[in-house]
């Protein structure tokens, strides 16, 4: 039997616990591919949904380029928790990058 920590309180729990049975917080179940899994929305961090991700790139450009550099950001559609593909990270890395240049060239 493998334990883990809690993310939101830190007790020891078992690791294929979805909640904890102490405080109620959802916890992350990694995949076979080493990358977080989510079975909800809401168990995605603010900080890799959607909506954050277009605030970065409105407001705080370079926090867009961190985010889609160190990780998937996720959004819903008809009920299935979905991420962006590699393609299209590839193309919003590529239109920061051009809007820096253009940004600070001119």
């Amino acid at each position: 039997m493998s334990m883990i920590f809690c993310r939101g309180c830190g007790k020891e729990i078992h690791e294929s616990a979805p909640t904890c049975p102490h405080c109620g917080a959802p916890q992350t179940i990694p995949s076979n591919q080493g990358k977080v899994s989510f079975s909800s929305y809401d168990q995605v961090p603010w900080y890799r949904k959607q909506w954050f991700a277009f605030v970065c790139f409105l407001i705080f450009t370079p926090g867009l380029l961190l985010i889609l550099l160190s990780g998937d950001v996720y959004y819903e559609s008809k009920g299935q928790l979905k991420t962006y593909s590699t393609t299209a990270k590839v193309v919003l890395i590529a239109c920061v990058i051009i809007y820096f240049i253009v940004a600070f060239t001119l």
